[in-house]
């Protein structure tokens, strides 16, 4: 994995995507452990994905592309309503390729699905009352050079993702994690005590 196995920052964090940029990969961490890693296929230089604070919002098991109806998305994750944003299944072609989302393998995208949490809204279907998973998508992506792990033979740790890299991205993030993670917990709660009456 280029993720590291534990990250201590997170150690209060339920469960956040971390997705790399340049090494075009996601760890997938629970209270700080490493769970689980895939690659991915992110926008490409015309069609760039977005970076900085995301949420798991609302997922489908297959729908159609809104850039073409004839794409069809598999184990679909949305992460920007307005923009279309996500996380699917589709081919992998060994760099970005994409219109800005993250392309997965059939068999990460199906496990990401079941994994992630959904947004919870208010019953007119505008407000966010719980948000979902939280993903943060750092770095940048050097388009004219080979991809990085062109070089991985010689320099085996060319696509390895550093703590203090990691590090610099949570921090910027943390507070409104853990105030969101709160919420989620204060909403779910309270719906499970007036489900218990």
């Amino acid at each position: 994995s280029p993720y590291p196995d534990s990250i201590q920052l997170l150690d209060s964090v339920y469960k956040i995507m971390l997705v790399s940029y340049p090494a075009q990969a996601i760890g997938m961490y629970e209270k700080g452990k490493l769970i689980r890693w895939m690659p991915t296929s992110m926008g490409k230089k015309s069609t760039p994905t977005p970076t900085g604070l995301f949420h798991t919002n609302w997922k489908s098991k297959q729908t159609n592309s809104t850039d073409d109806s004839s794409w069809v998305l598999k184990w679909y994750f949305n992460l920007d309503n307005f923009r279309g944003v996500s996380l699917h299944e589709y081919e992998l072609p060994g760099h970005p390729a994409s219109h800005a989302c993250m392309r997965l393998y059939d068999e990460d995208a199906e496990w990401l699905y079941y994994w992630a949490e959904q947004w919870k809204l208010d019953s007119a279907q505008v407000k966010i009352l719980a948000y979902g998973t939280p993903v943060i998508i750092f770095g940048n992506y050097d388009f004219d050079q080979l991809p990085p792990w062109y070089s991985l033979p010689s320099n085996p740790k060319q696509v390895e993702i550093l703590p203090d890299t990691l590090s610099v991205e949570i921090n910027k993030y943390l507070p409104t994690i853990l105030k969101r993670q709160a919420d989620r917990d204060s909403f779910i709660y309270s719906k499970d005590t007036l489900a218990k009456q």
